[in-house]
């Protein structure tokens, strides 16, 4: 927290906007959160409102596509974010491009795909949140409000109205992973030879946004993708 006194800060995955709030109050000379999601956007907004701190900046847009090219951060936050970003190589990458020389690239992930506690942990996790069916155990704030079986259920009838039973089931199940006009593209492979080509390794990936229920990382790999965009760690 002391190294964030007259800093330009980038908070990626920002959510509510509480630590880029912080941060500001500490001393921060300037703080920009980025989030996916207008409602958590609006939030941080008011919550600056409500604390009576200026000089945070929220924006709603995507990791992939980090909106300021043109500006320059000392430090960029990715709390908790990262293991949910589609492409993290592309996130990556333009944390690169928007760190100035020297800066500090700050990830925070309570998750270790080489830890298998969490394997065992997250595989419920994982599966609740494709099926919507919770085990014992798990309450319903660890899933979306819905499943991902039933958002592509619907991508799916709308490709492809004439699917029904065991086809759309099958369809549904084997495009787990997969998202946007790929899920619409596997449907018309699945029509023209009765198959669906899926390479997707981790498949809880939601089908609209593209995010992950908290990908597994491994640090090991992490570290290659790191160096990949010219970042050391």
């Amino acid at each position: 927290m002391t190294q964030a006194t007259g800093k330009c800060i980038l908070d990626v995955g920002c959510g509510f906007g509480l630590l880029a709030i912080l941060l500001k109050a500490l001393g921060a000379a300037r703080v920009c959160g980025l989030d996916h999601y207008d409602d958590k956007v609006n939030t941080a907004e008011r919550l600056c409102r409500f604390f009576g701190v200026d000089d945070v900046r929220f924006v709603r847009g995507s990791a992939h596509r980090i909106p300021f090219a043109n500006e320059r951060f000392d430090i960029v936050l990715c709390t908790a974010s990262l293991s949910h970003i589609g492409n993290r190589q592309a996130a990556l990458a333009g944390i690169s491009g928007v760190l100035k020389p020297g800066g500090i690239l700050f990830i925070y992930e309570d998750n270790n795909a080489s830890y298998p506690p969490y394997q065992r942990y997250m595989s419920k996790i994982w599966s609740a949140t494709e099926t919507g069916i919770l085990p014992p155990g798990l309450g319903k704030e660890h899933i979306p409000a819905r499943p991902y079986r039933e958002i592509r259920k619907e991508m799916i009838r709308s490709a492809a109205p004439d699917l029904a039973g065991e086809a759309l089931d099958f369809c549904i199940r084997e495009t787990a992973g997969l998202h946007g006009p790929r899920i619409a593209e596997a449907v018309r492979e699945y029509q023209r030879t009765g198959k669906i080509t899926n390479r997707e390794t981790f498949r809880c990936r939601h089908p609209a946004t593209v995010e992950f229920m908290e990908y597994p990382l491994t640090p090991l790999i992490l570290r290659e993708e790191l160096a990949r965009c010219g970042l050391s760690s």
